[in-house]
């Protein structure tokens, strides 16, 4: 992830225009200066450093004729932070009249919406309102159909499946009304909320671009081993799949996220419960999760199976800052250890069938580097049961519960490699502690 500046995109000539929202909407790729009015400026308001904020109700920037008309591709992306409100523009340019209008907004679920008025796609994903989120909207130029994907929406990089409604039409925008938050024929809702980072391209970006503009690692998040995806934006459901967690004493909030929201972890009673992940026996698995907790404390990151013989599966912070990986008779110790009070990226990784002492069947990952390892026990074959998978406590009491914050935990069913971990490490969001304020890794 990184601020569109810093990106190969900032170069690119299809760029019409961009809006960092520094102080004011400047235009910082070409002289498309905006026009506002009351909008309120402040990093309290931005992704990166400053943002804009919009109040609902009068707020708008006024863009220029931007020259993008017609059936004409298009790319609008955007970082936003939405507060609730029914059909919040976040772009908008053309004519409220068949086919001549371009309008960009979130609706009353947080599902960004792409309408050229006659044909409108409907994402089925949603964004957290008070939450950042990276939003992408599409046009591939040429007709829209019911069918045929000409508009492509995203949330955090990631392409979302859509509904549609209307019927077939090519667009044929007028080169008018250009606007960040509002559109001047007062059919939607003006934007209430904040955003950051606005890009507007002459072309359809691809799925790889936008994905190097929000905080995911689409590569990882679309591989089938993928088995469950716990962003913790407010609550502990499955991006990737349905195996929602469940919550006791859990604290959600951009003080406790490594990329905006997190979860706090009491160190006695919190824990997230979750379904079957049906990764058991000697089967490879990784975990890997964004950590931080104070010197002295640790406990649990994740936790499946029972509590006996080669039956468990447990990956932990030891109160000496070092992270373990065990199996009720065989564990390994990195050398290594997290920093005091400070976002460190971890992973656990078992490469599947039997472990000793020696053989490094077991692999941990401090900040994307493999660490040395100290192995007590002896040579034992995995039989993890497929049963009492948790963040952050086992199921009986055995383990000490996690005394910390946690972010971004991500569960494979195969040993990811060396350099899929660093890149994890290494392209997640920058931590929430920088900024006040999404996928992903």
């Amino acid at each position: 992830m990184s601020e569109l500046i810093n990106t190969s995109l900032f170069n690119d000539a299809n760029l019409a225009a961009y809006y960092r929202l520094n102080g004011n909407s400047n235009d910082s790729k070409n002289s498309y200066n905006g026009t506002d009015t009351d909008i309120t400026y402040g990093t309290d308001y931005g992704y990166y450093s400053q943002g804009a904020l919009f109040n609902g109700s009068t707020s708008k920037i006024v863009l220029p004729n931007l020259g993008i008309s017609g059936s004409t591709a298009r790319s609008v992306v955007a970082w936003v932070k939405p507060i609730y409100g029914n059909n919040l523009v976040i772009y908008h340019s053309g004519v409220r009249s068949p086919a001549s209008e371009f309008t960009c907004i979130i609706d009353g679920l947080g599902r960004p919406y792409l309408t050229c008025y006659g044909i409108d796609y409907c994402s089925n994903g949603t964004v957290t309102y008070n939450t950042w989120a990276h939003v992408a909207f599409v046009y591939i130029g040429g007709q829209v159909t019911t069918s045929n994907n000409a508009f492509k929406l995203y949330i955090n990089g990631i392409l979302q499946s859509v509904t549609v409604t209307g019927s077939t039409y090519t667009p044929n925008t007028s080169n008018s009304n250009y606007a960040i938050g509002y559109d001047a024929t007062g059919t939607w809702t003006r934007l209430n909320g904040s955003i950051d980072d606005v890009g507007i391209f002459n072309k359809a970006l691809t799925a790889e671009e936008i994905a190097s503009l929000s905080d995911i690692n689409v590569t990882l998040y679309n591989d089938s081993y993928l088995r469950a995806y716990y962003h913790l934006e407010g609550n502990s459901n499955d991006i990737k799949g349905n195996n929602n967690g469940t919550d006791t004493s859990i604290t959600y909030g951009i003080d406790y996220g490594y990329s905006d929201q997190g979860v706090l972890f009491n160190g006695s009673t919190s824990r997230i419960a979750l379904p079957n992940l049906y990764i058991s026996g000697a089967m490879a698995r990784s975990v890997t999760a964004w950590i931080k907790v104070a010197s002295g404390n640790g406990g649990i990151v994740y936790f499946s199976g029972i509590n006996g013989t080669a039956q468990n599966f447990v990956c932990c912070i030891q109160t000496d800052a070092k992270i373990e990986l065990s199996c009720w008779g065989i564990d390994y110790h990195s050398v290594g250890t997290i920093g005091n009070n400070t976002w460190t990226h971890v992973s656990f990784v078992y490469v599947g069938g039997q472990v000793t002492t020696t053989n490094n069947a077991f692999k941990l990952y401090i900040n994307g580097a493999l660490q040395s390892v100290t192995v007590t026990g002896s040579t034992i074959t995995p039989n993890t049961s497929n049963s009492n998978y948790f963040i952050g406590d086992d199921y009986n009491g055995t383990w000490a519960n996690l005394n910390g914050s946690i972010d971004e935990i991500m569960v494979y069913n195969r040993a990811l490699t060396s350099d899929e971990i660093a890149t994890l490490a290494g392209s997640s969001a920058t931590p929430s502690t920088f900024v006040p304020r999404i996928i992903w890794f």
